[in-house]
């Protein structure tokens, strides 16, 4: 407090010609302020006293000229820091304390009074009340220690850097997630926990900062002590001392479980619209084929075996019958439903797709057909299958 110095060093100045000249010259502005301001002989009784009464301490300006110090004090010891404070200071010695009277806090400073030759003749007294400014101070110290513990114990990384780049801050959730202690990261240039795209792109930003750009949003991947890969979710702001900017501060956010259901979403929801038109493509291609083996079947039933109407109208059949196959794995997979779990022969399913082949490759091409293995006998979905 400016003012309350300034007082301190008038007195003391004022003291060393004429302590009762100087207590009357500063007892109106002592009452101002909230201040006390006495004059003692060598003998610790008052001689002057200025300033609000101090019903604690028996001190009252109007009655206390020609008491002592000691009965103002006589329920404590005779060495109290009060009263020794002022027999060092007749010794010549200025003195400062504090001093607590009930609830209330002084800031005392005494000064010697001497007389023209310079010997010490008495104490020059100032006691300034500091309570509310000590309840502020307490205020502001359990403020601080609010926001301290609420940024340690936040589940995001907060962060601060220089303008290196250097962290010069971090709090606990950045050890949770990196992997790494605080004293291994302290110190540390950010590009170092970065891949070196993402580093170049943290030194372009730290530059935008220093043109102009006082905050920002963005990702960040990094990697943690064990090699994994995270994405955090960075706001960062441009720190300024007196002014000039000095570093930067910023919270991160893992979201890398939150991109990975993000990935996850977008994949189910591509999938969903291809099974959408996989489910739409397969009815218009099962009304197309229904139309086809209705008029393969009136061929086959209007023309005698053998027959080259009746072989043709069969070949149709068999190839509709396929196309329907695809067109049921179609909708299953629309549908995601459960397919048929039928037992197939696998030789003969082989058997009827070179007999399809036969009947639609070229003459001059011969299929041939090896059926060989022990057990051809599974389950599954003949349109699976085929």
């Amino acid at each position: 407090m400016p003012i309350l110095r300034s007082i301190i060093n008038v007195s003391s100045r004022l003291g060393k010609r004429n302590g009762f000249a100087a207590a009357q010259l500063l007892g109106p502005i002592a009452e101002h302020v909230n201040a006390i301001i006495w004059t003692t002989d060598r003998r610790l009784r008052f001689t002057s006293a200025f300033g609000r009464p101090i019903p604690e301490i028996g001190f009252n300006p109007h009655r206390i000229i020609g008491l002592s110090l000691l009965e103002c004090f006589k329920n404590t010891e005779p060495d109290s820091l009060p009263i020794a404070a002022h027999r060092a200071a007749l010794e010549g010695a200025p003195q400062s304390y504090e001093f607590r009277a009930g609830d209330r806090l002084f800031d005392c400073h005494l000064s010697p009074l001497r007389s023209q030759s310079g010997a010490v003749q008495g104490v020059l007294g100032l006691a300034v009340d500091i309570t509310e400014r000590e309840l502020a101070e307490r205020t502001r110290l359990a403020t601080e220690q609010r926001y301290r513990e609420l940024i340690e114990e936040a589940p995001d990384v907060i962060f601060a850097l220089d303008l290196n780049g250097n962290l010069i801050s971090l709090n606990k959730a950045a050890e949770r997630i990196t992997g790494y202690r605080r004293h291994e990261l302290l110190g540390r240039n950010i590009a170092s926990l970065l891949e070196p795209e993402a580093a170049r792109q943290v030194t372009e930003r730290i530059q935008r900062a220093l043109g102009g750009e006082t905050s920002a949003e963005f990702e960040l991947p990094i990697r943690t002590k064990s090699g994994q890969r995270l994405i955090l979710e960075v706001s960062a702001r441009l720190q300024f001392t007196h002014g000039r900017p000095s570093g930067i501060q910023g919270i991160g956010r893992d979201v890398t479980e939150r991109k990975r259901l993000e990935a996850e979403l977008r994949e189910r929801q591509r999938m969903e619209a291809v099974a959408e038109l996989a489910g739409g493509l397969a009815h218009e291609f099962n009304n197309l084929l229904t139309a086809i083996l209705g008029y393969a079947d009136l061929l086959v039933s209007q023309s005698a075996p053998g027959e080259l109407v009746h072989e043709a109208a069969e070949v149709i059949q068999r190839a509709a019958e396929r196309a329907q196959q695809l067109s049921t794995r179609l909708l299953g997979f629309a549908r995601r439903g459960k397919q048929q779990n039928l037992l197939l022969d696998l030789h003969e399913l082989v058997r009827e797709v070179k007999a399809l082949l036969d009947d639609t490759l070229p003459k001059n091409i011969t299929v041939l057909l090896r059926t060989e293995a022990p057990n051809s006998i599974v389950k599954g979905d003949p349109g699976q299958l085929h």
